[in-house]
């Protein structure tokens, strides 16, 4: 027993082993409670979660010369890692991301609006750690380690060969935890819960990186771009066009059912404009959050997006190169999703956040009736150039009260409805009625304005739906991504194409009609069908791709009108070309001028 202690790395494999079976619990539990027990069904989930728990633990172990101190470190890591993970499935219904560390300070903002307490069994399960620790740290009183450089460096490569070799297999990731789990490995989320919670955040480093497509061939890129030739707007063609991204706004009253009924129409004014604009729904990449995914998407017009942290060809660029003034705003600070330094390579002149322009009118963030007026000002005082404009509300955004009902609920009450839920989606809805209605300030006044103007929103993301989407299970609306009708339940936001009576007249286009249903990447290359604009090769090229593609996930793709899994290997050939001439463009230098 006393050798056994004394051994540094034969000592850390039980505590390592208790702890991975901890954090599998804890990260699991949100999710559903039968996970845990389908880990044991297959040995890979454990020991591919174990191996890099343990060797982790010697590593810090041998770097502290402590084996409590090490286990007390590595424990932290991990059960925060595991606790951030369930609590990230119950909010946003997605996994924990390596990519989610660089928005640790979003993330501390916007916990403080949510509820994460741990629960008891959850503390139940921390507990058997801090006791594990006790234990060690008596059973170690006496112990005292050197630095072991040789045990340090082989320790330290067998996690990097793990990590290179079988953790990043993507072939095995795909395998492990298929038929033990039950869970459908196409859709992100359940495969990621298949695994466990170390194993596929390890996995995620590899998928963390800057976007690259691995089947690029710049030869095939450039040979379906070479058909294109650059065109410019002429300058009696060119429109102002003011883009504003909604929060959370999801048009529920399509969903009626006897579920879900309500009092009165929360969206009527939205109703209206529909009946008078090109509407239609985008399919956008995330599911309560990740706002910024989808602002880029239609400013870009990537369906995968690279960092932002040089210069990047874009549809903004574009314009500018047309002679436009281009603005970019958000209510909150510039610094979430680092807007504030994303914006310039996405080539705005201008960002105006909470920072440099809103706290003028208050040191909190700004409500669409103090930040639609900035929207009107910011136009205006762009007179004398051609304009556009990319603006991002806040008003919507989660959580919602689930304590107090607002004094006018726009849902009707049901028997079978939790009053939490209940209380939680009408002050969501009160948001939004407010929304609904704000939306025709700026509509008045653009339609008295002198200029062309073509107004374009949409949603970014669904709401969040209560923990683990209970309130679309209470609204009885099917929101499983394996299907069609569950996966656009899922990710469809509305969109709106307004023209003014003089954006009409110039472009010869009444803007009323129902518009496909389409990916944010491609809503841009919609408005300059609308407007006449062919652009350059890139859109020129969605012009043509979009006749057949229009919608892109993970396990299905609308293809010609009907959803079809990714895999079929005519939608997979077609999705090859996109994906060459999307990573080409993102590779190129910046068109400013041509």
């Amino acid at each position: 027993m006393k050798k056994m202690i004394r051994n540094t790395y034969i000592l850390q494999i039980i505590p390592a082993a208790i702890l991975t079976l901890v954090c599998l619990f804890i990260a699991s539990y949100g999710y559903s409670e039968n996970i845990f027990f389908s880990y044991f069904k297959d040995m890979r989930v454990l020991a591919m979660n174990f191996v890099p728990v343990y060797l982790i633990l010697v590593i810090i172990s041998l770097v502290v010369k402590s084996v409590p101190i090490g286990f007390g470190i590595t424990s932290i890591l991990m059960v925060a890692m595991a606790y951030t993970h369930e609590k990230k499935v119950i909010y946003r219904s997605e996994p924990l991301m390596l990519s989610d560390l660089k928005l640790v300070r979003e993330a501390m903002s916007m916990s403080k609006s949510y509820n994460v307490a741990p629960d008891t069994l959850t503390l139940i399960a921390i507990g058997i750690v801090v006791v594990l620790l006790i234990v060690l740290i008596f059973l170690c009183r006496n112990l005292h380690w050197n630095f072991r450089w040789i045990g340090f460096a082989i320790y330290t490569m067998c996690l990097v060969v793990f990590i290179n070799t079988l953790a990043f297999d993507d072939k095995l990731y795909f395998d492990i935890g298929k038929e033990s789990s039950g869970l459908n490995m196409w859709v992100y989320l359940e495969s990621y819960e298949a695994k466990g919670i170390v194993y596929p955040f390890l996995h995620s480093i590899k998928t963390s990186k800057n976007y690259k497509y691995k089947g690029y061939d710049k030869k095939r890129a450039e040979e379906l771009l070479s058909k294109y030739e650059y065109k410019n707007i002429p300058d009696d063609k060119k429109v102002d066009i003011i883009l504003l991204q909604l929060e959370s706004f999801k048009d529920f009253y399509m969903y009626r059912n006897d579920a879900l009924q309500f009092n009165y129409d929360p969206y009527d004014y939205f109703h209206k404009l529909q009946s008078e604009s090109i509407t239609g729904s985008l399919m956008v990449n995330t599911f309560g959050g990740g706002t910024f995914i989808t602002e880029t998407n239609v400013a870009t017009g990537n369906r995968n997006n690279p960092i932002y942290n040089v210069n990047k060809n874009s549809y903004i660029w574009y314009l500018k190169s047309q002679g436009y003034k281009a603005i970019g705003t958000h209510p909150n600070v510039g610094t979430f999703y680092n807007r504030v330094n994303a914006y310039k390579h996405l080539g705005f002149d201008e960002f105006h956040d909470m920072e440099n322009t809103y706290k003028e009118v208050s040191d909190e963030i700004l409500f669409d009736r103090d930040y639609f007026p900035y929207i009107i000002k910011d136009h205006d005082d762009a007179e004398g150039q051609p304009y556009i404009s990319l603006n991002v509300s806040y008003q919507g955004h989660g959580p919602y009260n689930r304590e107090v009902c607002p004094d006018n609920p726009g849902l009707k009450w049901n028997d079978s409805y939790d009053v939490g839920n209940y209380n939680y989606f009408n002050n969501y809805l009160n948001l939004i009625h407010d929304t609904n209605y704000k939306l025709k300030m700026l509509i008045d006044n653009f339609e008295k304005s002198d200029r062309p103007i073509v107004l374009v929103f949409w949603g970014d993301h669904s709401p969040s739906m209560g923990e683990a989407n209970s309130i679309f299970k209470m609204f009885n609306i099917n929101c499983d991504m394996a299907t069609p009708d569950g996966l656009y339940n899922i990710y469809a936001t509305p969109y709106v194409i307004w023209a003014n009576s003089k954006a009409k007249e110039l472009t010869g286009n009444s803007f009323v009609g129902e518009g496909p249903t389409m990916e944010p990447a491609f809503l841009m290359n919609y408005l300059f069908r609308q407007l006449g604009y062919e652009g350059d090769e890139y859109n020129q090229f969605l012009t043509d791709f979009t006749q057949d593609v229009t919608v892109i996930k993970q396990n299905l793709t609308l293809y010609k009108g009907e959803f079809k899994p990714t895999t079929d290997p005519e939608v997979a050939e077609r999705l090859k070309d996109f994906y060459n001439v999307e990573y080409n463009r993102m590779k190129n230098k910046v068109q400013v001028d041509k």
